[in-house]
């Protein structure tokens, strides 16, 4: 095949078409309001957006604060080799010493035999309590409901009996 060169009219009188130039154009009125408005528009979503991206941004913050938190305790958890759970405790009440004392099931025992520790009594704690027994002249006072023996020496239990007997 042989390559055709094209050669320019030579009148430029006829126009040409197919071809796009780019020329400026003078706003009129209506054009230019309605130009602003457009402007106006876009500024208003932009300004919305943004608003968007900071508040996502914020909640994120919040999460990560949240996972942050949560591996700081883990991580002391893990330094210290235990954690602390709650658990049901029998709790029996000394109204003469104002204390109560605290026990909890024996890994493997329905009997609440474990002292764990003695506490003040709270105004709330005397508000669970029937009234005083008045003492009666020449008559026995009824026993008290006896609790377990609580051994002084006795110490909450170690890490890893904690964590092996006292699971949730």
């Amino acid at each position: 095949m042989s390559k055709k060169t094209k050669k320019a009219p030579a009148s430029t009188s006829k126009p040409s078409t197919g071809e796009k130039v780019e020329v400026r154009h003078e706003f009129s009125a209506e054009e230019w309001r309605t130009k602003t408005n457009e402007m106006v528009a876009l500024m208003q979503q932009i300004a919305v957006k943004e608003e968007q991206v900071k508040a996502a941004q914020a909640v994120a913050k919040s999460e990560v604060k949240q996972l942050r938190a949560q591996l700081s305790d883990m991580a002391n958890q893990v330094r210290h080799g235990y954690e602390t759970r709650e658990i049901d405790a029998l709790v029996v009440f000394d109204r003469k010493k104002g204390s109560k004392d605290y026990y909890v099931n024996a890994p493997g025992t329905d009997a609440h035999n474990d002292y764990i520790k003695t506490a003040p009594m709270t105004e709330d704690d005397y508000m669970l309590l029937p009234p005083a027994d008045p003492i009666k002249v020449g008559g026995a006072k009824p026993e008290a409901a006896q609790a377990p023996e609580k051994k002084e020496d006795s110490q909450p239990p170690a890490p890893a009996a904690a964590e092996s007997g006292q699971q949730s």
